[in-house]
């Protein structure tokens, strides 16, 4: 039980913090100013923000009263996971934010209490509620934000399953149906009509061809698990399944491949496959640079071709490819960027920072 003379500065400090919350609001918006924090990029983001931190202060208040309301406190930290996952801003951002706000409310504190400054215990009292307030409000955010990653990285899933339902219904079926049929077609006019006949069997023999790349390429689609021999390896095997294409891919692979666990190099092939996958199918492009550059501290991933570009704001959350590439990264801790105009080629950048390694 607090001593009373603790209670009353506690008193005294909650009814300051009350008495200034706008000037409170304002100093942190202007840290986030001077960190060029994208929580302020647009009218919507900035709201949100002011918003939240306006309701972190109440609970505050709530906390050093010891007055409780979980259900208010976690519904708009789960509101803002939410919406800053659909706006690809990533976890960092909102705990550098949650930084600065706990800065701005101590230095508060302590000027508003007067020359003296606020009592040591007052200070402790609001440094602990605030990071209680802070842990959960966190916590609730990025519980949600992880459930919208996996809820889109499901639907990702989905449609690419769809994907290579389409490819073997198209391809691999019709390929089959084809040759099929014109080995009946050879039954019927071999006695009697041998130049057709051995045209069937030339036509034949064409679609088994084609369709046994297109089992290829499927077979490449589902080959999730990375292979033993590594990333590098799993790339260039992946290129050589794409004989068909002109664009002239080079690719690089420098350090450690071991700095970077299994479970991340396997996502990266995956990232990085689908970006190859998009150049060599859409972009029409001479040549494409993909560099993969690993330290003990991050990995950094580049595909950039000279191909026709395109405007990245035309692409919706509809575009499964880039939708995928940016969860998985997302999941990761890292951040993908896509940078391209028309006429003027693309480039996908992909940064994950990488556990240090133990000794």
């Amino acid at each position: 039980m607090a001593e009373p003379e603790e209670m009353t500065a506690i008193s005294g400090v909650v009814a300051r913090l009350e008495a200034s919350t706008s000037s409170i609001l304002a100093g942190y918006e202007r840290a986030l100013q001077q960190q060029g924090s994208p929580l302020l990029s647009t009218a919507a983001t900035r709201s949100q923000i002011l918003s939240h931190a306006r309701q972190l202060l109440d609970d505050l208040v709530d906390e050093l009263y010891g007055r409780h309301a979980e259900t208010a406190r976690r519904t708009l930290a789960t509101e803002l996971g939410s919406s800053r996952a659909e706006a690809g801003i990533y976890p960092g951002v909102s705990l550098r934010a949650a930084g600065m706000l706990f800065d701005v409310v101590m230095c508060s504190v302590d000027r508003q209490a007067g020359p003296q400054g606020a009592s040591a215990q007052a200070m402790l009292a609001v440094a602990l509620g605030m990071n209680r307030v802070l842990i959960r409000a966190l916590g609730a955010a990025a519980d949600s934000y992880a459930a919208l990653l996996l809820d889109r990285i499901h639907g990702a899933h989905v449609e690419e399953r769809k994907r290579i339902s389409r490819e073997l219904h198209d391809r691999v079926g019709h390929g089959v149906s084809l040759a099929y049929r014109n080995l009946e077609l050879y039954e019927i006019y071999q006695a009697k009509r041998p130049i057709q006949a051995r045209s069937c069997v030339a036509t034949a023999q064409e679609s088994l061809r084609e369709t046994l790349d297109a089992v290829r390429d499927l077979i490449s689609d589902l080959r999730v698990a990375e292979p033993p021999d590594g990333l590098e390896k799993a790339l260039r095997s992946f290129l050589e399944t794409e004989p068909r294409s002109r664009t002239d891919v080079r690719l690089h692979v420098t350090g450690d491949e071991h700095w970077a666990s299994p479970e991340v190099r396997d996502e990266v092939f995956l990232i990085v496959r689908e970006a190859l996958r998009n150049v060599l199918a859409h972009a029409g492009a001479d040549v494409a640079l993909v560099r993969v550059q690993i330290s003990p501290g991050e990995l950094r991933a580049t595909v950039r071709d000279d191909g026709q570009g395109f405007q990245p704001s035309a692409v919706d959350s509809s575009h499964a490819g880039i939708v995928s590439m940016r969860e998985r990264a997302g999941l990761l801790g890292g951040a993908l960027s896509v940078a391209s105009s028309p006429g003027q080629g693309t480039t996908i950048e992909l940064l994950l920072p990488l556990a240090r390694p133990t000794a």
